[in-house]
């Protein structure tokens, strides 16, 4: 779940369809043109989601399986792009809270 206010737990509506489409638009102007990334996000039960995934191949490198290769790497920069994608969600959803929810 993204750190974003969740709705249902007020009578208040948070989330217009006006509202839902703006966040989606800045989400996507944001991703491409500042962060240059794009993790899938999706509005559902009142609430905003994203699904970050590492993709790995079974393939062998130089004699050693991948997945011992990347457990071996881990302590360096392997999974940065996790971080990445953290620092570009956490600061879209400040200028969504900041800009288009004004809390």
């Amino acid at each position: 779940m993204l750190p974003l206010p969740i709705e249902g737990s007020s009578d208040k509506t948070i989330y217009t369809p006006a509202i839902v489409t703006k966040i989606y638009q800045l989400f996507r102007d944001k991703f491409f043109t500042e962060w240059n990334t794009y993790p899938g996000h999706y509005f559902h039960a009142g609430a905003w989601w994203t699904r970050c995934s590492l993709q790995v191949w079974n393939e062998v490198i130089a004699g050693v399986c991948f997945l011992q290769w990347l457990t071996l790497t881990m302590a360096g920069t392997q999974l940065s792009d996790f971080d990445y994608v953290a620092a570009a969600l956490n600061a879209v959803c400040k200028e969504i809270k900041d800009d288009i929810l004004k809390l």
